[in-house]
């Protein structure tokens, strides 16, 4: 059994187990089969922009499906060929093919799950509400940093696993900030060190981070997303903070 078994498992027995196995699937690194891009195009990936790709759909019964796969040996198993192939995160396939499709995790084992068209329209409505906001911070603000005083349980395993897809990001830091404002509160912030990025790959990126978090924190506190530039709170929280993913 896969984790995406056993949670799915775990939802059919009882409703609270729904919410962990949406996160899951939509963080998942997930395979499904093409007419075109090579074999073998297995390394997990974020979707570019303007990309397009050929999935293999398959008709039946009047529905056009898309077979989607948590490993690569699923894939082929159902296959029983040489079958093309891209492996891409669940949120940004759920973004990518829409159009009245159905997808089917796993078909032909006894883990087989079904996404009808409305639940993945409901699914990428919840990507958009987990999209980092825009914020700012008064110029000339005091604050203070340093380590953060609790890190809340699989949020830096979630990241870590999230950055083997985002190959920019050098160096990644949790910290915790206090801003000295009215009603303001300390909470945790995110530092990356990262290669240089255009616009569409921020973005990308930041969204592939939302989608990481979703279910991480807790309710009553947030995370700021910095891009280390070497002033101000990135700069305090480097110095400051050891990093928890480094690359390569």
């Amino acid at each position: 059994m896969s984790q995406l078994d056993d949670v799915l498992v775990e939802a059919w027995r009882n409703e609270s187990g729904q919410a962990i196995f949406y996160n899951l699937f939509l963080n998942s690194d997930l395979f499904f089969p093409t007419h075109d891009h090579a074999i073998g195009d297995a390394n997990p990936r974020r979707s570019k922009e303007g990309e397009t790709f050929k999935p293999i759909m398959i008709e039946h019964q009047g529905k056009v499906i898309l077979p989607i796969f948590d490993s690569v040996e699923r894939l082929q198993n159902w296959a029983r060929r040489e079958v093309n192939y891209i492996c891409m995160p669940g949120h940004a396939l759920v973004r990518s093919i829409q159009g009245g499709v159905f997808f089917v995790l796993n078909t032909g084992t006894e883990y087989a799950k079904e996404f009808v068209p409305d639940e993945l329209k409901w699914l990428r409505d919840s990507i958009e509400t987990s999209q980092p906001k825009q914020g700012h911070v008064p110029a000339g603000t005091q604050f203070l940093a340093g380590a953060p005083a609790k890190i809340p349980e699989g949020l830096e395993a979630a990241l870590r696993d999230c950055f083997l897809r985002n190959t920019e990001v050098q160096a990644a830091y949790l910290g915790q900030v206090f801003y000295q404002l009215p009603g303001e509160q300390p909470h945790l912030v995110l530092v990356l060190k990262t290669a240089p990025l255009s616009e569409s790959a921020l973005s990308a990126m930041q969204t592939d981070i939302g989608i990481a978090i979703r279910g991480r924190l807790p309710s009553e506190g947030g995370i700021d997303i910095m891009f280390h530039n070497g002033t101000g709170v990135s700069a305090e929280i480097v110095k400051l903070v050891k990093p928890f993913f480094v690359n390569g």
